[in-house]
């Protein structure tokens, strides 16, 4: 199991002939490997391993020997879920005028544990993406601890 969004670069394996191609949609995936990365299922899927076996010859390298290959990096798994206001209602490819009267939310609550993590994520990426904060104020709750006095947590049983 994979935790974290794989960045979307490939580079070549041959620094003789160096190339470093980003991509930004299944449509510049699919024009350049010919194919989508594909689950069981056979559904798209952009997440490791499927990701990883995309790989092409360098189209710099006029030997035809080097290999065009995503690079191993991963972003943090909280970027996936500060994209959450956005991303649920397929912003900026569908519903458009929702999001720009929805958005920033006007409070969000959850746990103590995710200021740091999910918090903090959703303000940079609104900042950077908007420039404006992602959500006007936040309710934090604490912990329930268990009769041992650790926190109850479904990984602790």
């Amino acid at each position: 199991r994979f935790w974290g969004s794989p960045v979307p670069v490939w580079r070549s394996d041959d620094p003789q002939y160096p190339r470093i191609d980003v991509y930004g949609s299944f449509a510049e995936l699919e024009r350049d490997f010919g194919t989508l990365p594909r689950n069981e299922k056979g559904e798209p899927d952009l997440h490791r391993p499927f990701v990883d076996r995309l790989t092409r010859p360098n189209p710099d390298d006029p030997t035809g020997r080097s290999t065009m290959r995503r690079v191993e990096d991963v972003m943090d798994v909280w970027f996936d879920s500060g994209s959450m206001p956005y991303a649920q209602v397929h912003y900026p490819f569908e519903n458009t005028d929702w999001f720009e009267h929805h958005n920033p939310g006007d409070f969000i609550v959850e746990y103590i544990g995710q200021t740091r993590g999910w918090f903090y994520t959703l303000h940079v990426l609104a900042t950077a993406l908007f420039d404006r904060p992602a959500f006007r104020s936040a309710v934090s709750h604490g912990i329930v601890l268990g009769s041992d006095g650790r926190k109850m947590s479904k990984s602790l049983r």
